[in-house]
């Protein structure tokens, strides 16, 4: 019996309290983000002017009428406690982002990024 009731209580204090954080990134890097938006000229800025300038596109949308490129990465943040009859985990997730369309002849038309573009 005492045996039994040792090999519990290590087992509780070996499995017991602890934290947990993680993090993760996913995508490309940000590029865009570090840009003046004022690069990226509507009706003259072109597909392959863009593609120079941020890079490849986490996805390329074809559209009834043109493409889009769009950029994405995303970071997520994790905290958690860990305890025998208790447990919680809290996580933060952040986008940022960056689409661009063109015309059926490669012309930007539209585009948007992340707030915050051209301030980091």
């Amino acid at each position: 019996m005492r045996l039994l009731l040792a090999l519990a209580l290590v087992a509780a204090t070996s499995v017991g309290p602890g934290c947990i954080r993680n993090s993760a990134r996913r995508g490309i890097e940000p590029t865009w983000m570090e840009l003046d938006p004022a690069t990226f000229e509507v009706g003259e800025t072109t597909r392959a002017d863009v593609l120079d300038t941020v890079g490849v596109p986490s996805q390329v949308l074809a559209l009834e009428e043109g493409t889009a490129l769009y950029y994405l990465l995303e970071r997520s943040r994790a905290d958690g406690l860990i305890l025998l009859l208790y447990n919680q985990r809290v996580e933060s997730s952040y986008f940022d982002r960056a689409i661009f369309f063109f015309d059926g002849a490669g012309v930007l038309t539209e585009f948007s990024v992340s707030e915050g573009a051209g301030a980091r």
